[in-house]
């Protein structure tokens, strides 16, 4: 049995590289910040071989009307 420690690595995204999905025609997003912080677990193995450049970040806006929210961010 092998054990490895758990570790985070912070990353700061640019909101304009976070792709809007199903956003209504007649309404307009804007993000409270220019960046938001994400957080990434795992061993520092694999966190080093983490390629973010490959990784796409998505917010499915749909049947959002007028009002602030908190969307979970889509990582694939």
């Amino acid at each position: 049995m092998n054990f490895d420690l758990l570790t985070s690595k912070n990353v700061e995204l640019n909101t304009s590289d976070i792709k809007l999905e199903n956003l209504n025609d007649n309404l307009i997003c804007k993000f409270m910040n220019t960046n938001v912080t994400l957080v990434f677990n795992g061993t520092e193995e694999d966190l080093e071989k983490l390629d973010l450049s490959s990784l796409t970040y998505t917010l499915d806006l749909g049947g959002l009307s007028k009002g602030k929210y908190n969307i979970p961010l889509k990582i694939n």
